[in-house]
C-alpha cells in the first residue's frame, strides 16, 4: 500500500515539476513598442570633411518615431556627440529637436507704385522670380532670371531689421539694403538660376527692387519654414507616429575634426 501511495505521490510531484518547468521555458516573442527609423537606418549625423563656422545650424533629414503598441508610451530622445573620436559638450554643439508640421502658405507682398508686381505675377509674365521649398528651419530658394539682363533679390530672416547694412540702391526704398543675390544674365539667351538655402527660426522674406526693370519690382514676400520645437520627454500616443529632425547648432569654428552625433529613443523611467 505504501509503495503504491508513494509511487502516486511521486507521480504527482513529477507532474508538478513538468508543469512548472514548462511555464518557465515557454518561448515569448517580445517586440519593441517604440521604434526610431532614420534615413538609411543610420541615426548618426556625420559631419566629416565639412567647414563649420560658429553659429552654423545644420539639420538632419527626417527621423520617424512609431509607437507599435495600442497604448501611449512616454519616451525621451537622447543624443550623444563625438568630435575627433572624443566626447563633446554644449560648448561645441547644442542639439535640439524640431517636429515636422508641414508647409505654411507664403504671405502676400505689398503692391504699390514702387513695387507694382508680385513674385507670382512675375512668374506668369515670364519675368524675374523665385521658387521656394520649405525645409526644417530653412528655406531653399531658387532665384530665376528668364530674360537677358540683371536682377537682384534681397532677403532677410525673421523680420530682423538689424540685417540691413546701409542705404538701398533704389532711393525710394527707405528701410535699407539687405543681403542680396544678383543674377547678371546680360548678353545671354538662356534663363539663369541660382539656388541658396537660408536658415531661419520662423520665416524668410524676399524682395526685388533693384537690378531689374521697374515694372517687375515686388516687395517683401514671406515664406515660412517647417518645424516647431519638440520638447523631450513626451508622450507618443498608441499606434501613432511622429516625424522630426535633429538640429545641431555649432558653437565653435571647425575645419578639421569630424563630428558624429547619434540620436536614440529611451523609455521614461
Amino acid at each position: 500500500m505504501f509503495g503504491v501511495f508513494g509511487l502516486f505521490a511521486l507521480a504527482l510531484v513529477s507532474a508538478g515539476l513538468l508543469t512548472f518547468y514548462g511555464q518557465i521555458h515557454q518561448t515569448v516573442n517580445v517586440e519593441q513598442a517604440v521604434v526610431l527609423t532614420c534615413p538609411g537606418n543610420d541615426c548618426v549625423e556625420d559631419y566629416s570633411g565639412e567647414i563649420i563656422y560658429s553659429g552654423d545650424n545644420l539639420v538632419s533629414d527626417i527621423y520617424t518615431l512609431t509607437n507599435l503598441a495600442d497604448t501611449p508610451r512616454d519616451v525621451k530622445l537622447v543624443t550623444s556627440c563625438l568630435v575627433g573620436g572624443e566626447g563633446c559638450d554644449t560648448r561645441e554643439v547644442i542639439t535640439s529637436y524640431l517636429e515636422d508640421i508641414g508647409i505654411t502658405p507664403n504671405g502676400d507682398s505689398i503692391v504699390n507704385s514702387v513695387t507694382p508686381m508680385t513674385n507670382e505675377g512675375n512668374k506668369i509674365a515670364g519675368w524675374s522670380n523665385f521658387d521656394n521649398t520649405a525645409r526644417m528651419k530653412s528655406i531653399e530658394i531658387t532665384f530665376n532670371q528668364p530674360r537677358n539682363f540683371m536682377a537682384c533679390f534681397e532677403y532677410r530672416t525673421d523680420g530682423d531689421l538689424s540685417q540691413s547694412t546701409g542705404d538701398n540702391y533704389l532711393p525710394a526704398i527707405t528701410d535699407g539694403l539687405y543681403p542680396y543675390v544678383c543674377l547678371d544674365n546680360r548678353g545671354n539667351s538662356v534663363p539663369m538660376s541660382q539656388t541658396k538655402v537660408i536658415n531661419a527660426e520662423e520665416y524668410v522674406e524676399v524682395r526685388m527692387v533693384f537690378g531689374g526693370e521697374g515694372d517687375e519690382r515686388f516687395s517683401w514676400t514671406k515664406m515660412y519654414v517647417k518645424g516647431s520645437p519638440l520638447s523631450t520627454p513626451f508622450t507618443l500616443q498608441g499606434e501613432d507616429s511622429l516625424d522630426f529632425v535633429v538640429a545641431n547648432k555649432f558653437m565653435t569654428d571647425n575645419f578639421v575634426d569630424t563630428f558624429e552625433i547619434t540620436t536614440s529613443v529611451n523609455p521614461v523611467a
